[in-house]
Order: C-alpha cells, then structure tokens, then sequence
C-alpha cells in the first residue's frame, strides 16, 4: 500500500508545526522531536480493540522529549491526505507538547484526562465482553 504521506514528508509538516510556535514552548526540550517509523500499542491494547500510541513525552536522566511514532500514524491515520494528516500530527505534537509544559510547571491535567481516556477505552473493552 502507498501512503499519501511518507516518513520524510511528516518529518517535514512537523517541522513547519513546530516552526509556528513560540520558541519557549521548546524549552528544556532538549532531545527535542524525534520522528519515529515505530508502530507502538499502547500496553493495554487488545487484538480486537488496537489502541495506537501517536506520541509520547519522555523525561529521564539524559532530558526531555518528544516521540512521534510514524508507523502508528500509518495504521490509524494512512488513508488522509497531506492537509488531514497535518492535523493529526498537530494535534498529536501540541497534546506531547503540552505534557512537556505542564510537567515543567508540576502541573498534571492533562496526565489524568489521558487516564480518564484509558478508563474509556477500558470500559469499551468491557461493554464488549458483555
């Protein structure tokens, strides 16, 4: 299958994203954004129920982090065209980013509505078995 936008065109359209936002959202980003062709399942995720993983924010001993994992855009997203997949990846790196934000102000809002969301996807699985 050929997709409509390939690793090096989203590596691209991020680019341009993040090129629009203010610099000091960067900050203490210092890995900065890594594109990855990685397709990640979410931990939880059920054969019947995928649950893929677009971004993730990662803070350890070497710093802070952004990952968009390509692949897992692919498998949820693969069928849009340049314009709507630039606005997954927009609202994927502006979710990663805000975790990036809020971690660095001990703020943790967005931690529990991704958990709420967990608990929704939970509870979808459960439905199911009924």
């Amino acid at each position: 299958m050929e997709y409509k936008v390939d690793i090096d065109r989203a590596t691209e359209l991020l680019t341009e994203i993040a090129d629009e936002l203010p610099d000091q959202v960067f900050q203490n980003l210092n890995l900065g954004v890594l594109v990855s062709e990685e397709v990640r399942m979410s931990p939880e995720s059920k054969p019947n129920f995928p649950l893929y993983t677009l971004g993730l924010y990662t803070k350890n001993r070497m710093g802070r982090q952004i990952i968009i994992f390509y692949g897992s855009f692919l498998k949820v997203f693969g069928h849009l065209d340049e314009d709507g997949m630039k606005v997954k990846l927009q609202e994927t790196l502006h979710h990663e980013l805000l975790h990036h934000l809020e971690n660095q102000g001990g703020e943790f809002g967005l931690e529990f509505e991704d958990h709420l969301q967990m608990q929704r996807y939970r509870d979808t699985i459960r439905r199911s078995k009924q």
